[in-house]
């Protein structure tokens, strides 16, 4: 039988709830959350901006009626700097999804990682990835992915929660800026999710 690491990975944290995004998960013990309007985004205590470790969740309602297959092509399909391989359909939560493998340098650092896209639902949607640099990803960090993903649990967005704010002193700061870098590195800021 096989040893399974200590750490993080497998010692499950505090469940962290986004009313916005629909969704429940469990926060690794020694990492870090911040969570608002939809998006969630944990990071190790050594996270960087350009090479990780860090895992971003979003969820939320949809414009319009979206399958699977119409999710994964909105999101997956158009992910910019990144190489996608090994597209697989699992479950997350009891819904479908389809998971890919990524792999790329968005900030001149190579790394590599997961995503998932959830149809929780043909009105809400459910977004987790996470990257790192190659060599910490299969022996560290994609166990933590792995038992982010295995904690997620979907329930009926508080759409009125998730309505952005007007002006840009409202919106929530992550330090350096991660939450907005993040955003953009997996290409998700797309009007489809706004409401």
């Amino acid at each position: 039988s096989e040893d399974k690491p200590e750490g993080p990975a497998h010692g499950q944290g505090d469940l962290l709830e986004n009313k916005e995004g629909g969704f429940s998960l469990a926060v690794p013990r020694d990492l870090t959350a911040e969570s608002g309007f939809g998006m969630t985004t944990i990071q190790t205590p050594d996270s960087t901006e350009e090479a990780g470790p860090i895992f971003l969740a979003i969820g939320g309602p949809n414009d319009s009626k979206m399958t699977l297959d119409d999710l994964y092509a909105e999101n997956v399909e158009n992910i910019g700097d990144f190489r996608i391989s090994g597209k697989r359909e699992i479950q997350v939560g009891g819904k479908p999804a389809y998971e890919v493998d990524l792999s790329g340098a968005p900030d001149d650092v190579e790394v590599v990682g997961k995503y998932v896209v959830v149809s929780v639902t043909p009105m809400q949607y459910f977004i987790l990835g996470g990257f790192s640099v190659p060599a910490r990803w299969d022996s560290e960090i994609a166990p933590i992915y792995a038992a982010i993903l295995r904690s997620v649990k979907f329930f009926r967005p508080e759409e009125e929660a998730f309505e952005m704010p007007t002006m840009a002193a409202e919106m929530p700061q992550a330090s350096s800026g991660e939450l907005t870098k993040q955003w953009a590195i997996f290409a998700i800021a797309s009007s489809e999710y706004g409401s």
